[in-house]
């Protein structure tokens, strides 16, 4: 990590440009020199990239950009995340270096968290494809994944409007479910996409998939528009030009 705090203000394009290009150029690097097929492919953040800090804004860029890296990369259809950490409690610079212990004494701007319940988040992302995995058994089952995997084909075998709807709702909850790291059985039909931390780039990345899966052109905005995970997918069904003709 390199640090060159100063308020924005005040600070050198020298320190500006020695902190992000060392978040960017590495990110990039290691996005270019590893494998394409990688099991997983993490970055470690701050939630000073979402937040901000007030002599930190080269470190929020640096951040910011890496969080488009692993959304990129999922564009490309490979593994990516960014996990954007609040404080350390006993690890990290914060736990080792005394000055910024002192600096943060009394900030509550963000949630402390452990070593432990890092490990879990990676054990979650990572491993949960593992059958050896507790991450499997909290995040996911096979239900949703074969869900997932059939969705298609279940939606080309239901003959009428409202069947084909139904399979849209249930494999776009299992779809949400996998990203939140929740249940499938959680994910409320009658709420908007954006309360399960659907954004503007997942909404392209769900347009793409919805094309390519269920034939049906519909625009990012209908995505991001505020529509209920139930009235998206029976857009879906009005605009998809699969068996058309069988619908009653």
């Amino acid at each position: 990590m390199v640090l060159q705090d100063a308020v924005f203000d005040n600070m050198t394009h020298a320190q500006w440009d020695l902190t992000v290009r060392s978040k960017v150029l590495t990110s990039l690097n290691l996005d270019k020199a590893l494998p394409q097929s990688l099991d997983f492919f993490v970055l470690l953040l701050s939630l000073a990239g979402i937040h901000g800090s007030i002599a930190q804004s080269n470190c929020a860029a640096g951040y910011s950009a890496q969080d488009a890296l692993a959304r990129h990369r999922v564009a490309r259809g490979q593994k990516g995340i960014a996990l954007d950490l609040g404080r350390m409690r006993n690890i990290g610079i914060i736990a080792e270096v005394a000055a910024y212990q002192v600096q943060r004494r009394n900030a509550a701007d963000m949630a402390q968290i452990d070593a432990d319940e890092l490990m879990a988040l990676l054990d979650l992302y990572c491993f949960a494809h593992d059958p050896g995995s507790t991450a499997l058994l909290h995040s996911r089952d096979g239900a949703t994944e074969d869900i997932v995997a059939d969705g298609t084909t279940m939606f080309r075998l239901a003959d009428t409007a409202e069947a084909r709807a139904d399979v849209v709702i249930r494999v776009l909850a299992a779809r949400l479910a996998r990203a939140s790291g929740i249940a499938a059985d959680d994910i409320d039909q009658g709420k908007q996409l954006s309360d399960y931390g659907v954004d503007s780039l997942m909404a392209v990345e769900l347009r793409n998939w919805i094309a390519k899966d269920f034939g049906a052109n519909i625009a990012v905005f209908d995505i991001t528009s505020g529509a209920s995970i139930d009235m998206i997918s029976h857009l879906v069904v009005r605009n998809s030009d699969i068996g058309l003709t069988t619908l009653s």
